[in-house]
């Protein structure tokens, strides 16, 4: 399989790593990488208090959910629901 022409390196994989995102399977790393899911985007979103799982990143990009709406929408009483998925 060829995980660059996914977009995927090792640069990627060791960054998703360096933010709490190790060991994972080629068929995630090219799920995260085809909804636009990178550390930076992890990163954000921990920055803004929340600690997601991929299946949060994932859903939370294809919504276009930045980590600068969901800090706006904090004091307005908007619960972060997890997914509860554990992936």
């Amino acid at each position: 399989m060829n995980l660059r022409g996914h977009g995927i390196d090792s640069d990627y994989i060791r960054e998703l790593a360096q933010v709490g995102y190790d060991k994972l399977s080629l068929g995630t790393l090219i799920e995260l990488r085809s909804h636009g899911v990178d550390a930076d985007y992890a990163k954000e979103m921990q920055d803004a208090g929340l600690r997601p799982t991929l299946d949060d990143l994932i859903d939370f990009r294809s919504r276009g959910l930045t980590a600068d709406r969901l800090r706006s929408a904090r004091p307005t009483g908007w619960p972060f629901q997890p997914s509860g998925r554990r992936r």
